[in-house]
């Protein structure tokens, strides 16, 4: 009897452990299944959302960027033939370069963009913030990493002083990068010069740099240049130009030579806004190009210290765009009260402005 207990009971134990075996691997299979439907889900959701923002900062023109948390599964292929944005490395000018490619287990997930978009996707698997930004005719994804703030810089100063602002500099990658600033200033009636030029920032880490611009007895007028800013990691490089300009006020005035105030747009990527100080009784003259055509702007002026809404007579106002997006439009200074004054155009969400000066002359 108890022989044949010893072998029921043995019996019993294989049975339940062939059933354990089979629940077990029917869990391994579903646990497997849940996996690769995360994975191919992070795939989708990480093209889908570079995609979205590429075509939207592409929208808002040249300059606009936004910041894109993606996830690249553990098993996804990232040789650059297979995974890539734009097109596969060695593709010909044929192909188009609107896709943004994930290859997973022997799979493309992809999304397609409404314009051109080159970068590539970090070097390794799992979390990351990508930068997204436009550059006019094509958009930049994951190779931009350095955020800079405020995006450009204007001082009002005297001959013969020295006049500062702060600009912050962010890491938002994920590699410890090595930064450099140079400026494009061929001005030596004001001088400028950064309190640091050469630093490296741990990922997401922020530096405050001083930018101090000095003036001679001689200076006259708005001197304006580029602060060039690099940063390089090991896998990675950006740069971020921001405009710098200096206005030099003369105590009684300035010469009287009216210049225009030409108002570009973000779709030019030689945006330049030339300017200079007005007498009160000269017209400020505003002009632009490549905006929508046969359309509107809105145009508004203010007092800078007053803030836009105290704009002056007759302002804000709507004019009107030729065949070729050029418009015109000019503002009699006569009784105006001395001061730095703002002009901006807005259309459709792009929009360009400028500081002037209206002054006495000498």
């Amino acid at each position: 009897m108890r022989a044949q207990a010893s072998i029921e009971f043995i019996l019993i134990l294989a049975v339940s452990l062939i059933i354990l075996a089979g629940i077990a691997a029917i869990a391994s299979e579903r646990l497997s299944d849940v996996s690769t439907q995360k994975a191919f889900n992070d795939a989708r959701t990480s093209v889908r959302d570079l995609a979205d923002a590429s075509n939207s900062v592409y929208m808002q023109g040249v300059g606009a960027r936004k910041n894109v948390y993606i996830v690249i599964p553990n098993d996804a292929d990232l040789d650059n033939t297979l995974s890539y944005v734009g097109k596969p490395y060695g593709a010909g000018n044929e192909t188009l370069s609107r896709t943004i490619n994930i290859r997973l287990r022997d799979t493309d997930v992809f999304a397609t963009t409404e314009v051109d978009v080159e970068g590539a996707f970090p070097s390794t698997s799992g979390g990351h913030w990508c930068w997204v930004q436009s550059f006019g005719t094509y958009v930049s994804v994951c190779t931009a990493f350095l955020d800079v703030a405020p995006t450009s810089i204007y001082v009002a100063m005297e001959r013969s002083s020295s006049e500062s602002e702060t600009i912050s500099i962010t890491n938002e990658g994920n590699e410890t990068a090595d930064i450099s600033l140079n400026f494009e200033w061929p001005h030596s009636d004001v001088t400028v010069n950064a309190s640091s030029t050469s630093f490296s920032l741990f990922p997401y880490e922020d530096k405050n740099i001083t930018i101090t611009f000095s003036s001679n007895s001689d200076a006259v007028g708005i001197y304006g240049g580029m602060l060039v800013i690099d940063g390089n990691s090991s896998s990675m490089s950006d740069t971020v130009e921001a405009p710098i300009s200096a206005d030099v006020i003369v105590a009684g005035g300035v010469p009287c030579t009216p210049v225009n105030i030409e108002m570009e747009t973000y779709l030019d990527s030689n945006y330049s806004t030339p300017g200079s100080d007005f007498i009160r009784r000269e017209d400020v003259l505003i002009t632009g190009g490549d905006w929508t055509a046969s359309s509107t702007v809105t145009a508004n002026i203010f007092l800078n210290s007053l803030g836009p809404g105290s704009p002056v007579s007759g302002y804000p106002k709507s004019v009107p765009t030729d065949g070729t997006g050029d418009f015109t439009d000019s503002w009699n200074i006569g009784g105006a009260t001395a001061g730095v004054y703002n002009v901006s155009v807005n259309q459709s969400g792009r929009s360009a402005s400028y500081l002037f000066n209206v002054t006495g002359c000498v």
